[in-house]
């Protein structure tokens, strides 16, 4: 039975890296973790986890309000949406302990605050079409032709450039036109006729579609064309409450499977927050989400991601300070790591999920 969705919150509801740790050793950390929720629900923490806007990648987010699951892990959370900026591409932390951005935005928060950490991903796959003129045909056709970024080397320009090079294409071979951060700006230069194409998140490229403008790929075609969103904690937040990271990981975990099991949970959840968005267009959003798996079980950030932003750093002076930057003890795995020796994700996604672990170890940053 669908569990009843909340009325939309504007204010606090009520309410080991390195080797593989031995069996028994294993056995005893799993307790400790999997019973952490009813200890800590005794003192419920306030939290407040910022989200730059309602959208597809923060429904994990959405589904850990909605669904008790932050409250389950001894958090008292305060969704708050709208980014925060700190001058061009920063994001101050300093009003929220955790912060769901992209990795790009995420990693020059790294270097802003010397603090701030990753721990992980809730997504690298994210429903995005490249979306053009109706009288371009295919991604060849774009060659010489403009495409919109927020400015050059920004995530959706890395996107963009790594769906033109699956298609035998370089960046070089077009023309990039700035037309703003907003993501809802490329679909708005795209109708206007300003540029030939733009990546266009869901669900804006529905409407642009409609209208007649053509589809040409999308994200969710390539499983190493990488859009993470990483969430961060804030170094304060971080160090008063060690065991923070895990509890987020842990209702966001279990978010991630109330998202696959329960449609009709997922899209009320949303459009309780988002209710300006049709309720079909979030239901066609579902579909695709689910169909591309875009919510990572494991949620590792993978370092193949990492290297694409730091390749990808086009601003001279951005790209000097990637250069010299240690990325490794800010992108930290260990609570993934503690929580998957513990059997946590066995718990929440079952057996089956046995059959990854090694796999995305192996592909997360910081091995």
């Amino acid at each position: 039975m669908t569990e009843g969705v909340r009325q939309p919150h504007s204010s606090r509801p009520a309410g080991t890296r390195g080797k593989r740790t031995a069996p028994g050793a294993r056995l005893l950390v799993g307790v400790c973790l999997l019973s952490t929720p009813s200890l800590a629900a005794a003192r419920s923490q306030n939290v407040t986890v910022r989200l730059p806007e309602i959208s597809g990648p923060s429904w994990p987010a959405v589904l850990a309000q909605e669904g008790g699951y932050y409250e389950k892990y001894g958090m008292s959370v305060e969704l708050a949406v709208g980014a925060r900026p700190a001058g061009a591409g920063g994001i101050v932390d300093a009003d929220a302990e955790v912060t769901l951005d992209t990795l790009e935005q995420s990693m020059i928060a790294l270097m802003r605050d010397g603090s701030t950490v990753i721990v992980g991903a809730t997504s690298t796959r994210t429903p995005m079409a490249l979306m053009a003129q109706p009288d371009i045909s295919s991604v060849a056709a774009l060659r010489g032709h403009r495409i919109a970024v927020g400015r050059t080397g920004d995530a959706r320009y890395r996107h963009t450039s790594g769906i033109l090079e699956k298609l035998g294409m370089s960046a070089r071979d077009v023309r990039w036109l700035a037309v703003g951060a907003v993501p809802d700006d490329a679909a708005a230069a795209l109708a206007a006729g300003r540029v030939d194409a733009a990546l266009v998140d869901a669900p804006a490229y529905y409407g642009i579609q409609e209208r007649g403008f053509r589809p040409l790929a999308n994200l969710t075609d390539y499983d190493d064309v990488y859009a993470p969103i990483v969430y961060r904690l804030s170094g304060p937040a971080a160090a008063a409450s060690p065991g923070l990271a895990e509890r987020v990981v842990q209702a966001h975990a279990e978010a991630v499977r109330r998202f696959y099991q329960d449609k009709t949970f997922a899209v009320d959840a949303y459009v309780n927050h988002d209710p300006e968005t049709e309720r079909a267009a979030v239901e066609r959003m579902y579909d695709e989400y689910h169909a591309g798996d875009a919510f990572d079980r494991i949620p590792y950030v993978p370092a193949a991601a990492v290297r694409r932003v730091l390749d990808n750093a086009a601003d001279g002076d951005l790209a000097e300070v990637f250069g010299g930057f240690d990325f490794g003890p800010r992108i930290d795995p260990g609570a993934i790591d503690r929580l998957l020796d513990a059997g946590f994700f066995e718990s929440v996604f079952g057996s089956a999920i046995l059959s990854e672990p090694e796999a995305d170890r192996r592909r997360a940053f910081g091995r």
